[in-house]
């Protein structure tokens, strides 16, 4: 189905991986919900929060021209805040592809990606992962 611009595949076993909704990979959303899950949850605020995201993620492919840029970027920054952290969570929450999709995921509006405004230092980044834990 399509929605939004994207392309949403349900019921892969594979993808995305356990934890998480759905995955974006080449212009299409996959996730583990069967079709019909998949037309109920997107119904819900969640579900157009999570297109919202995903789309988001389009766009900023889209701002470095090329989903194999993208993805490489988006590697050397989970990499990078790994080996500063050796913690996933952590390095997958404040890449700052995940930074802005997760802040502008209820703007409904929102057409054009500023990632590059989410790089944090070592230090704002732990102090960030710090503060939206203890919210949690």
């Amino acid at each position: 189905m399509k929605i939004d611009g994207l392309r949403v595949s349900g019921g892969h076993r594979l993808l995305p991986p356990p934890g998480f909704l759905g995955i974006t990979l080449f212009g299409r959303v996959w996730t583990r919900h069967s079709r019909e899950e998949l037309a109920a949850f997107l119904k819900t605020e969640r579900g157009r929060r999570f297109i919202r995201h995903e789309r988001i993620h389009l766009l900023q492919a889209r701002s470095l021209r090329w989903w194999a840029v993208f993805y490489a970027v988006y590697f050397w920054y989970w990499l990078k805040l790994f080996a500063v952290s050796f913690n996933s969570p952590m390095a997958y929450r404040t890449n700052p592809f995940e930074l802005e999709a997760y802040d502008k995921e209820n703007d409904g509006d929102y057409t054009v990606s500023r990632w590059r405004d989410y790089r944090l230092t070592n230090r704002q980044r732990r102090q960030w992962y710090r503060e939206e834990r203890e919210k949690s």
